[in-house]
């Protein structure tokens, strides 16, 4: 889960800057992977 994190994170540099607000979708996605990539730590 690690890698979607980091997918998540070089993809956001790629996207324009007037992106305006996340979608929940969006939002959601992150939440998961740095849950997933807290949980892969412990």
């Amino acid at each position: 889960m690690t890698a979607k994190l980091r997918r998540t994170i070089i993809a956001a540099r790629f996207m324009p800057i007037d992106a305006g607000q996340p979608t929940d979708t969006e939002i959601r996605a992150v939440q998961e992977a740095w849950a997933a990539a807290s949980t892969n730590l412990a």
